[in-house]
């Protein structure tokens, strides 16, 4: 899907996710070598609309692990969502690598919950908060 698509100002990296919707992908913008997310949506009559959706509630929530919007293309057939990366790695990986302590596990539960209550404060709901989603940064822990 991306084979053709020219992501002007940004540099496609390594595929992260392949979903129904589209595809997510590290990046990093051109202009200062800043690390990215770029959400690629695949064409459709709404797709648009979804990217927009996404974009503005994205930006509607202020907390350090819920990554920001920063941009939105809608030039383009396939819609782009750009976020800030957050460092870490998923749930289910840190988990994979061995059992976490209670003390890790609770401390990544309380973030986890934290993060949450920010975008349901923001009156917006996550609906996939799953291990692949959810980042953990080992080094804070």
């Amino acid at each position: 899907m991306v084979s053709d698509l020219e992501l002007s100002g940004y540099t496609l990296g390594k595929q992260l996710h392949k979903g129904t919707w589209g595809d997510v992908y590290l990046g990093v913008r051109a202009s200062d070598d800043q690390a990215v997310v770029l959400k690629i949506y695949q064409p459709g009559e709404h797709r648009g609309l979804n990217a927009r959706r996404e974009f503005e509630a994205t930006q509607a929530v202020s907390h350090p692990a819920v990554p920001k919007a920063i941009a939105l293309d809608l030039t383009h057939e396939t819609p782009i969502v750009v976020l800030e990366r957050v460092p870490g790695i998923p749930l289910a990986a840190w988990v994979r690598e061995g059992l976490p302590s209670v003390s890790s596990f609770l401390k990544v539960a309380a973030q986890v919950a934290d993060a949450l209550s920010a975008v349901h404060q923001a009156r917006l709901l996550h609906r996939d908060v799953t291990p692949t989603n959810v980042l953990v940064d080992p080094a804070t822990l």
